[in-house]
């Protein structure tokens, strides 16, 4: 967690006790958002096994891959899922918990041209340009010959979330409402991965599989609006494992690795009632 991250969710905490809460009690109501995400990660050692070849390459810097804005993409219905985005239904089980399901599509790149450490070992049968055993030695991950590797098909965090919800702040008349969610969470991730390996390009887009799991934790601000929508600004930060990346389509060969991720996140929702209040009581 960074110094913002830190100092931010502190003055939250210190807000709780300075207003009287007037939330509109939303048990029985169901929610969802959609909107849109830039993330960030820790260098990740990677580990490739296939038929001739067991190796790693170690801290591997990464970065995502916003889509520039262009209104025919982010309003345009048929494109929505394009840039990188996050979608989540919610249900309120009482006034200040709410659990939901939803997905996060960031995008994860290796930088190209990058120098980093490599251990294992590759066999002419895989690569004569690369057969060797290797032993903390410097290599270039040259993205033609060698290796490009990213997820960009979606870095696919499929998410169950438990939310606790406090409320800052209402303004004119109650119509607009402040508050602060914490929250942690679990999945399964299912990335769709975009490999060039000795030179052999393989885009695993086309079949989605499960290929490892991730914890998480987020905390933002919450302004509600007119009782019926709101606008999030959420910062959500995790740690990925992925043992059994697909590289090679539905061959044997694999990549794991894990991350840790931090992603900034804005979005727009709206609430909808389930339950009738009157049968809550």
């Amino acid at each position: 967690m960074n110094t913002k991250a830190i100092i931010f969710l502190l003055l939250c905490l210190f807000s709780i006790d300075t207003v009287t809460s007037q939330t509109l009690d939303r048990t029985g109501d169901g929610y969802f958002y959609w909107g849109y995400n830039r993330a960030f990660y820790s260098a990740s050692d990677i580990t490739f096994t296939g038929e001739g070849y067991d190796f790693s390459v170690d801290r591997v810097l990464a970065f995502d891959k916003p889509t520039p804005y262009n209104s025919s993409i982010y309003f345009n219905p048929a494109k929505l899922t394009i840039p990188q985005f996050n979608f989540r239904l919610g249900y309120y089980i009482n006034s200040k918990t709410s659990l939901s399901f939803g997905w996060e599509h960031m995008k994860y790149v290796v930088d190209d041209f990058q120098v980093v450490n490599i251990n294992g070992t590759i066999e002419g049968s895989a690569s004569p340009s690369f057969a060797a055993n290797y032993n903390e030695e410097s290599i270039t991950l040259h993205p033609s010959n060698f290796l490009h590797f990213e997820h960009t098909d979606g870095l696919n965090y499929v998410r169950f979330n438990i939310d606790h919800h406090h409320e800052l702040k209402s303004l004119w008349k109650d119509r607009i409402q402040l508050s602060y969610v914490l929250g942690a969470g679990t999945g399964l991730m299912m990335p769709q991965t975009d490999i060039t390996l000795f030179g052999e390009r393989t885009n695993n887009n086309t079949k989605t599989y499960i290929q490892g799991f991730a914890l998480s934790s987020n905390y933002g601000l919450k302004i509600d609006l007119f009782k019926h929508f709101y606008i999030q600004m959420i910062a959500h930060n995790g740690y990925i494992n992925m043992p059994a990346i697909r590289t090679r389509g539905d061959n044997a060969d694999r990549a794991s690795q894990e991350i840790w991720f931090m992603e900034y996140i804005g979005v727009f929702g709206a609430y909808f009632p389930i339950k009738k209040k009157e049968a809550l009581k």
